[in-house]
């Protein structure tokens, strides 16, 4: 039979215990929050990419419907300029439009 002072010592944790668990629980945080944030920097190159390559078939579209792009032009979030009807939804990312239909990150140089 056992005693009721056996069964008091096993009743709890003890501060060892929770330290080594708490400590296994701290690293596999921190190896899960680096993995997640490597990918979330991916995901955003991955959307550049995506907007850009919407702006071109936006920008050809536009062009191949006969109009014509006179100088270049800024595309910023909230202003698409002519090309609006084209674009679905609206980009995040500041772009130019060349007078070839030709979608930049900066101004095209002058001619």
């Amino acid at each position: 039979m056992k005693t009721g002072r056996s069964r008091s010592l096993q009743a709890g944790f003890v501060f060892i215990e929770l330290a080594v668990v708490l400590t296994i629980m701290l690293v596999l945080g921190s190896v899960v929050s680096l993995g997640v944030t490597q990918f979330m920097g991916e995901g955003a190159a991955e959307a550049r990419i995506y907007e850009q390559k919407q702006l071109l078939t936006a920008a050809v579209s536009y062009i191949s419907d006969g109009n014509v792009i006179d100088a270049p032009f800024q595309v910023y979030p909230g202003h698409l300029g002519v090309l609006d009807p084209y674009v679905l939804g609206d980009v995040k990312y500041t772009w130019w439009i060349d007078t070839d239909g030709r979608v930049m990150e900066n101004p095209p140089a002058k001619k």
